[in-house]
């Protein structure tokens, strides 16, 4: 029998490295089992058409994240209360240049 041309499917091995998409020329006899692997489909026959078709996702997956994140809004965002005072108590602070570990002018200090 004559030889016929195959189209690779997969990347194999044979007589030399084949990759996808390559041609390759052999006699039926001699890769009918990789042609019922799905190794090699015969040229121009229908099989090829099927590479065209979408591949389904594999359920080993996790699904992509989502595009939209949430933002904390203005209601629950948290400030910092470690400088807050009750209203109307007055409440200094050391950025305010009062209290704190500071001494009085005239008391103490280098002349």
């Amino acid at each position: 029998m004559a030889p016929k041309t195959y189209i690779v499917k997969r990347p194999h091995q044979g007589d030399r490295w084949y990759d996808q998409g390559d041609e390759r020329v052999a006699h039926p006899g001699e890769v009918d089992h990789l042609v019922a692997a799905g190794v090699l489909v015969e040229s121009g026959a229908e099989d090829g058409a099927d590479d065209k078709k979408a591949k389904k996702a594999p359920k080993n997956k996790a699904a992509p994240k989502p595009a939209n994140q949430a933002v904390p809004s203005a209601e629950t965002k948290v400030t910092d209360t470690s400088t807050a005072t009750p209203e109307g108590k007055g409440g200094a602070t050391p950025t305010d240049g009062e209290g704190g570990d500071a001494k009085p002018e005239g008391e103490g200090g280098a002349a």
